[in-house]
Formats: structure tokens, sequence, C-alpha cells
């Protein structure tokens, strides 16, 4: 899975290449990135937006997924000259079930999703505003003017819609997901705000309203701050009372303390009432799936792919030899982009994930995401002190652990965070993998 925001072209003229060639990844990276970025040229349909002159003067593509011989879908987003909120489309192009299958390209346009066709409601202004007021009575919700815009759209798997009350000042944030993880993430966060005011003052999770068993939906109030990534990206807002890019090392020190509460007081704060069982998440299964990760790897760049293999099998056998830690409760998802940071305060986002598991998951992932923000090795281990230094002493073997893991994500990051639509993909790759391959090289002298 990849991301990175460019514009299309929007050509007719027929392909000089098989897609069935295309999708089996045989005629390499170069050809898969013209699928995403030419897609008239391989069965795309669309008509143009009002006011726009042609389909594609106002297509940006987002994220691309390559799956090699299976599928490439890419999802594009529309924008609206009148100014209403923009449009997304996911167009995925499949290869056939046997070669004498033609490959197929379908196209889902937002807000419509046959796997969640309650998303058609959600969008709708007048049916959120009576969902809101029944999660929040008394709050004059089912009267308000609504406006709704698409954050993610990913049809079958989840979507996220941003809602904003203009005339309150006010905002909300809708999730849709096809399991359980929506009310899961909802029961977790009401549990866990008490504990972390109390273990952990200075950090906060992002507030929820309520979950809706009709729609599959969890909804959270629209908070303030910008994430972490900003200001360890260098981009920290110059606005009065925000966070700027010299505050990130004190932000990162007070994540450290909210993650060891998490850690070791999260599993005993919660309130199981209606909480679907915690999923387990082993490092067996974070193994499997940065393999599964890497799947376009080993096909469009084979020598790399088999530096990642073995870079992940690496890891596994050194976790092995290791005693094994007692589990806690995990975020699941731990990185900083699900950090808001604002007035010296942190507030978790993204609760989706939280499950029972190894401290170092979460230890590990947060290491290599501050690694691939800062973009500095001597930033990145100052970064790296700073979360440490915050999670606190007396647990030296989870951090062993963790540095190990990191190593791992850091190769996931290569696989996912990488986009296979920037011209600058083969190299970004490679970099990625070899900082990953110098991370554990570092880790394991130094153990």
């Amino acid at each position: 899975m990849t991301s990175g925001t460019v514009r299309v072209t929007h050509r007719h003229d027929p392909p000089s290449e098989p897609l069935r060639a295309v999708l089996s990844g045989s005629l390499g990276v170069e050809a898969v990135r013209g699928v995403a970025l030419a897609p008239w040229r391989h069965g795309l349909e669309v008509t143009p937006t009002k006011g726009a002159r042609s389909p594609g003067e106002d297509l940006e593509l987002l994220r691309t997924k390559f799956k090699p011989h299976r599928k490439l879908t890419a999802y594009y987003r529309r924008g609206r000259p009148d100014g209403t909120p923009a449009e997304h489309l996911a167009v995925s192009w499949q290869a056939g079930a046997s070669v004498a299958d033609a490959p197929r390209v379908s196209v889902t346009t937002s807000p419509a999703d046959p796997a969640m066709p309650h998303l058609s409601r959600l969008t709708s202004p007048s049916y959120l505003a009576a969902l809101l007021a029944r999660l929040d009575p008394g709050r004059g919700l089912a009267t308000a003017r609504l406006q709704v815009s698409t954050i993610r759209y990913r049809p079958g798997q989840r979507h996220v819609l941003r809602v904003t009350d203009p005339d309150r000042g006010r905002g909300f944030v809708v999730k849709t997901d096809r399991d359980h993880s929506g009310p899961r993430a909802i029961s977790a966060a009401r549990s866990l705000r008490p504990m972390l005011a109390s273990h952990c003052p200075g950090a906060d999770v992002v507030e929820p309203l309520g979950h809706s068993a009709l729609e599959w939906a969890a909804v959270w109030r629209l908070s303030g701050g910008s994430p972490l990534s900003q200001l360890l990206a260098g981009r920290g807002d110059a606005t009065e009372g925000a966070a700027t890019v010299g505050d990130a090392t004190a932000y990162v020190s007070l994540a450290g303390r909210a993650a060891r509460a998490l850690h070791d007081h999260g599993r005993s704060a919660l309130d199981l009432t209606g909480l679907a069982l915690l999923p387990e998440q082993g490092l067996d299964a974070e193994a499997a799936s940065t393999l599964r990760a890497g799947d376009h790897l080993r096909v469009l760049l084979p020598a790399l792919g088999r530096q990642y293999d073995e870079l992940v099998t690496a890891v596994s056998q050194t976790v092995a030899t290791m005693p094994a830690a007692t589990p806690t409760l995990l975020h699941g998802d731990l990185k900083s982009d699900n950090l808001l940071v604002e007035d010296g305060r942190v507030r978790l986002l993204d609760l989706d994930r939280v499950c029972v598991g190894d401290p170092a998951v979460d230890l590990g992932k947060f290491l290599a995401d501050l690694r691939w923000w800062s973009g500095d090795d001597a930033r990145a281990a100052e970064l790296a002190a700073s979360f440490r230094a915050g999670y606190g002493a007396g647990a030296d073997h989870r951090w062993a652990r963790a540095g190990l893991l990191a190593a791992l994500f850091e190769a996931k990051f290569a696989a996912r965070r990488c986009a296979v639509h920037d011209p600058a993909w083969e190299q970004r790759v490679q970099d990625q993998v070899e900082r990953a391959w110098a991370s554990l090289d570092s880790d394991r002298r130094s153990a």
C-alpha cells in the first residue's frame, strides 16, 4: 500500500503494453506506474466535473496498491470548480482468474460502496444530523446545518468522513468499518481517558461521541491540534497556541509517558462491557504481515525483495531467542500521525487496532516512525532518546525487542509508504530497506 499525491495525465491513445503483462509485474514498475498515472488509456471512463475541460483536469492520484498477478488499485480525488466537497474514486484493474480471462477494470465513486451501502446515507447532512442527535441529545444537533466531506474512501474496507457544524464551530469524524474495531475503539477510549488523566497528565484520547451499530459507524469529536508528524517533518504551524517545530522533542517525550501509562495501566483500566474480545497481536503475525506487504518488491525489484525477506527472517530469529514478553494493552498503531499536539498536550487518535500483545510492538513502530519523519540520523537518535526518557526506567527488556522490531517496521515502511507511482520509487525503496538493515546491524552490535 503506497501513497503520495500527484496529478494524473488525461490520455486516450492506445496503451503500448498489454494489461495482463503489466498486472503480472513482468514489465516492471514503469508499466505499473503508467497505468495509475494515465488511467484513461486503460479503461477508466468518467465524465468531466462541471466546469472542467477534460476528465483529467481535476483528477489527483492519492494512493496505489499493487498486488502482482492479482490487481492494481488506485485511489483518486476529483476537485469541483464550484467549491463543493471533492469526489473520490477507487479504480481497480484486475487480472483474470485464468489465462483465458481478460483483465477488467472496475470503478467505484464516492459515496457508493456495495459492501457498505449505508455510506450513502452517512453523507446526507440531514441523516447525519439525526444520527448525531441520537448519540449526543440536547446539543441542538438535530437541526444543525452540517457539511460533509471525505477524508478517506476505501470501498470494501473503511471510510472516514469529516462533519462540520459551521454555525456552532464544532465538528466530528465518522468512521465506518466492516468489523468490531469501531465499538472496540469507542469503548477503549472511554476507559482510557480517565486512566491517562490519572497516570499521564498532559495526554488524552480524542473524545468519542458514540457508535451506531446500524451504520457500523464510530463517531468522534473533531479535535484541535496538528499531527506530530508535521512537526517532525519541519512543518510546524505558526498560528497562536499551535505547536512549533521546536516543540517536537518535548512532545515525543510526552508520547513516551503516554505509551508507558497505556502499557502498564491500560489493560486493567478497560471497561469490557459490550466490548468485543481484544485481539492478540503476536510477533509472528507482525512478521507475516511485513512479508505480505513486500509481495510487489519481490516481483518488481527481485534483488531488493530478497534483502527484504532476509531482514524479516533475521529479526524473527533474533527475537525468538529472547525471553517472552508479558502481554499488555497496545495502541496497535502507535505513530506520529496518530498523535495530535497542541498547547503542550498530546491526544491519541485511532484506537481501531487496540489489542493485547508485546509492548515492544508499539515502541518499535514509534521508533521507526521517528526515523522516517526526522530524515537525519542524529536527529532521529535525539528523538528516540527523548521518547525512551519519557517512557521511563525499568523496561530494558521491552527496549531490547523494540530496537529489533524498529528495523522490521522500517522495512515495512519501504513497502507501504514508498509510492509506486512516485518516479523516484526505486531509489526511495532501496534507501529505506538499506536504512532498515543499518538499524538492525546497529541494534545487534549494541545488544
